[in-house]
């Protein structure tokens, strides 16, 4: 299962890269979330393990990561650790400067293949296109909105 969500945003570089790696921060911003909590080390390290809940369309989702920072590439990497259906899922987001005071925000999902075909078609059309994808969308459109409007 691969996924690649993305989205282009007036702003500054740094400010979106800040906001993405600020996780913390994302339940207040976003509705979507319900909580982010550090489980092991803290939040402004460059590599803690995060706990991290949100809804798709009200159905609840709880995972747990490891985040690890990498600010002079402007990248972040999640690493799935402990969840029911995501475990072992790579996360990586990226973020890039484009022409025109435009900035992409780009977030790669990708899971192991599993010889299953029934696990396989799970993994892509239930966890990736019903729940990552939609929670990713959604988390692009309200970091960009927050950004753009200048209220993050």
């Amino acid at each position: 299962m691969k996924s690649v969500n993305r989205i282009q945003i007036h702003a500054d570089l740094g400010r979106v890269y800040e906001m993405a790696a600020d996780v913390l921060e994302w339940p207040r911003l976003l509705s979507h979330y319900r909580w982010v909590r550090v489980v092991e080390g803290r939040a402004e390290d460059p590599d803690c393990v995060v706990e991290m809940a949100a809804q798709r369309d009200g159905f609840p989702c709880k995972w747990q990561a490891r985040r690890t920072l990498f600010p002079a590439t402007n990248r972040i990497h999640y690493l799935h650790t402990r969840s029911t259906w995501t475990r072992g899922m790579d996360v990586w987001w990226t973020v890039e400067a484009l022409d025109g005071g435009l900035v992409e925000a780009r977030i790669t999902h990708e899971m192991p293949p599993s010889p299953n075909p029934l696990v396989e078609w799970f993994r892509r059309f239930v966890v990736g296109w019903l729940f990552v994808e939609n929670i990713a969308d959604k988390t692009l459109e309200g970091l960009k909105r927050h950004l753009e409007r200048g209220q993050a």
